[in-house]
């Protein structure tokens, strides 16, 4: 077996400064890039292993952040998790995933991971009561266990990242605003979910900015399920009177079904009616016609989650944000269309 004490004499330096590189601590310590890159090489050539055992027994920690998700099959989280796969595993990581349908078990997940000496913690959909939060924060600070979280409940502690949903609905309903839209209904999302609430406020102070007024009765009180969404989307097409030129919904699934909630009502969109979806999934892609949406950065809130943590768990930083916000964009596609006032 090769060891640290090899490659040292190999390169002519002492074992510190090989321990040093290949435990990615050379740049803090003034080692030289040339330096480095010849102890990398040297290892390689002479088949190296790191004993990861030896070194969670020595640091209390393996290199494996332990990863907790509340229904992993829905694309946005996978694609969430697809973020921390490639940042941590760049950077000599490996992931475990604890996946749960319903946030019961989160408590329990984490004490599993907690025994296993994860480095630390990556949530994901992780929505839990206050009570529950102040025993998840309390058993990560208990062993110094650093956690991020990507739409999760702040009460977890660490600190979260999440698509500015403000900014979305802005880019949403001025792209509306531009194609000469003024009387936009709203479809919500659920109103106990972090997101639904969130998106409403964002569209109704959208529509404030450029001083229009919004009927009550624009603003219908949702669901992100497929069916409750339809029924909604078909009781606000079914009025004779007053109705909207365009619809915002909370996200793509909603805009796909109030697609089909027009086609029955003999609307065509986006002649009749403007549709615009929100998250850019592939069913805004494949909808009929492709959905107008806007695109929420699922890979890059999982990376920047990840990057983070990493640097939390090398201690590389002490600051870390309660929540930051990244930027959404606009995906112009066939959903939407210039008002006329035929329609």
């Amino acid at each position: 077996m090769v060891r640290m004490s090899d490659i040292a004499r190999r390169c002519g330096i002492s074992r510190a400064t090989v321990s040093a590189v290949l435990n990615n601590h050379h740049e803090k310590l003034g080692i030289k890039p040339e330096t480095a890159e010849k102890v990398r090489a040297t290892a390689e050539k002479m088949g190296y292993f790191r004993n990861e055992m030896a070194v969670a027994i020595k640091t209390g920690q393996n290199a494996v952040i332990g990863c907790i998700t509340v229904g992993l099959s829905s694309e946005w989280i996978a694609r969430s998790v697809t973020g921390l796969l490639q940042t941590g595993q760049d950077e000599g990581y490996l992931i475990k995933i604890v996946n749960l349908e319903t946030c019961d078990g989160v408590l329990d997940a984490l004490r599993r991971l907690v025994r296993q000496r994860m480095a630390g913690i990556f949530c994901c959909n992780v929505n839990v009561n206050a009570a529950t939060g102040r025993a998840f924060r309390e058993l990560c600070a208990r062993y110094e266990m650093p956690v991020v979280g990507v739409n999760c409940s702040e009460s977890i502690g660490g600190g979260h990242f999440r698509s500015d949903d403000l900014q979305g609905m802005e880019l949403a309903v001025g792209h509306l605003w531009k194609l000469g839209h003024r009387h936009i209904a709203h479809l919500t999302g659920d109103p106990e979910s972090m997101t639904g609430p969130l998106r409403r406020d964002g569209f109704l102070q959208a529509m404030q900015r450029r001083g229009a007024a919004v009927p009550a009765s624009w603003v219908v009180m949702g669901s992100y399920d497929p069916d409750i969404a339809e029924g909604s989307a078909e009781r606000l097409l079914k009025r004779s009177k007053n109705l909207p030129t365009a619809i915002l919904c909370a996200n793509d699934e909603v805009a796909v079904v109030t697609l089909r909630a027009a086609r029955k009502l003999g609307l065509r969109v986006p002649q009749d009616l403007s549709v615009i979806g929100y998250s850019d999934m592939k069913s805004a892609q494949l909808a009929d016609p492709p959905l107008t949406t806007i695109r929420q950065p699922f890979e890059k809130m999982g990376a920047r989650g990840a990057a983070v943590l990493l640097d939390l768990i090398r201690k590389q930083s002490k600051k870390i944000p309660d929540v930051e916000w990244l930027l959404t964009k606009l995906v112009v596609r066939a959903s939407t269309a210039a008002y006329t006032s035929s329609k």
